[in-house]
């Protein structure tokens, strides 16, 4: 019973931390939804991951006072904000009476239907799949659970996790999951494997919750219901989720930054786009693959603030106003460097390794692995005729924008392959499916959007 407690304690912290910053900064119209509370959540367990690390520094690992700090933090913000009337008014949620919560159209009550089925369907297999590892598979045995012990541990040697390292594992790795189960083993006071599960199987399913959510908002329910069921079937997503990969939170986040880069483009508003901004950024903290997804992201949103108004005084003062939030998440990357204290093998030496982009047999030995990849996605096909067909089409301008831009992380990835210092089989048959996964909530999530009837905002 106390652990169950203590575990909601600390579940209920990071949704109130992340609900403060949310409702900080993001649109007053985006406040009381279930999406705005699930990001709300998920911007919490990214910055609470971030001050757990900051506070682990500056105490030289003594961070086993964590919880209490944080959770005197939260409640003091929270007792503020509830007695300023102004602030009371913009944080807590607002009953809507005239709203008749009643009323269901029988015609929809089989889609809802289905989709409870469906969810508790994809919960339950991929609490089956975690069983059959509950210490995760390689990555999450070697350097996010690893680490998150040492982290936890609470004392001066917590920086031994960069130097007692397993073979082929790297120590410049960001640290978001291992200071996610740090912090919940800070919480609960003990290491138990019930928490990278849950947060493993969390993680998987808030993909497709969050999919669900976005169509049903801008589309329609059938092509979220239809989107969640291929999504479902895709060979490796669900398998790389319940191996507790990291790679499934960076599509979680991922996908929240186009969505809400979305919701901002539909609206026109002169509000800026800081909740995007923010789980883009904390993609750089989740992994390196999050790195070119943020730059992309960042320069997308500073060529639309310029578009906007064409004043370089506006695009300056609205740059610096984005970047001053993104602070903590910089910082805890470059701590991560200086402890690490280590090169990235893919980076090191890159020039030298260029000429690897004249050898035809390694494109031949990664053409097999893009086919299969079309051929288990075949969807993705019907996206980019879909793209090909709306080419001149200027509503759909900034869509094509995040196509590209997500087709071009693909690019990145195979010229990443090409030069890799490592074999490429080796590295191929390790990594492929595991960040190719990354982008195709995103994928699918923009393709619904591109077919059918107009796009509608409700």
């Amino acid at each position: 019973m106390i652990f169950l407690i203590r575990f909601f304690i600390a579940f209920l912290t990071a949704y109130f931390f992340g609900r403060i910053i949310f409702c900080s900064f993001c649109n007053p119209k985006e406040k009381h939804n279930i999406i705005s509370k699930i990001h709300s959540f998920l911007l919490g367990l990214g910055f609470t991951s971030i001050f757990f690390w900051l506070f682990t520094i500056a105490a030289n690992g003594y961070n086993s006072s964590y919880y209490i700090i944080e959770i005197c933090l939260v409640v003091v913000i929270y007792l503020y904000l509830c007695v300023n009337k102004k602030k009371r008014l913009a944080f807590l949620p607002v009953v809507n009476c005239s709203e008749n919560i009643n009323v269901c159209k029988k015609k929809r009550l089989f889609i809802n239907y289905l989709t409870v089925i469906l969810f508790c369907f994809i919960a339950i297999l991929c609490f089956f799949k975690c069983l059959r590892y509950p210490d995760g598979t390689w990555d999450a045995m070697a350097m996010w659970n690893f680490r998150a012990k040492f982290l936890a541990l609470g004392n001066e040697e917590w920086n031994r996790m960069y130097f007692d390292t397993f073979d082929y594992s790297h120590r410049d790795y960001p640290l978001f999951l291992p200071c996610i189960i740090a912090r919940f083993f800070n919480y609960i006071g003990k290491f138990d494997l019930i928490i990278p599960l849950f947060l493993s199987v969390f993680f998987t399913l808030i993909c497709f919750v969050l999919l669900y959510l976005y169509l049903n908002r801008l589309k329609s329910k059938y092509y979220s219901v239809l989107s969640v069921c291929i999504l479902v079937y895709s060979p490796h997503f669900i398998f790389q989720g319940t191996m507790q990969y990291a790679d499934i939170p960076l599509a979680a986040f991922i996908l929240i930054s186009l969505y809400e880069f979305i919701v901002w483009s539909l609206r026109n508003s002169k509000n800026q786009p800081w909740i995007g901004m923010f789980f883009a950024c904390l993609c750089i903290w989740i992994k390196n693959e999050g790195i070119p997804w943020f730059i992309c992201y960042s320069l997308l949103i500073l060529y639309c603030l310029y578009q906007k108004e064409k004043n370089l005084n506006y695009f300056i003062k609205n740059s610096f106003r984005l970047i001053i939030p993104l602070l903590p998440v910089f910082i805890s990357v470059l701590f991560v460097r200086y402890f690490a204290n280590s090169e990235n093998d893919l980076v090191f030496g890159i020039i030298g390794r260029l000429k690897q982009l004249f050898i035809l047999e390694r494109y031949d030995m990664i053409m097999p692995f893009v086919g299969k990849f079309f051929q288990h996605h075949y969807w993705i096909l019907l996206i980019l005729v879909s793209l090909l067909t709306r080419f001149v089409d200027k509503r759909y301008e900034k869509f094509k924008y995040l196509l590209f831009m997500i087709f071009f992380m693909y690019l990145v990835f195979i010229f990443v392959y090409l030069i890799t210092p490592h074999d490429l089989k080796w590295h191929l048959d390790t990594s492929f499916n595991r960040i190719t996964v990354i982008y195709v909530p995103s994928l699918m999530f923009l393709g619904c959007l591109l077919f059918g009837l107009k796009i509608t905002h409700k």
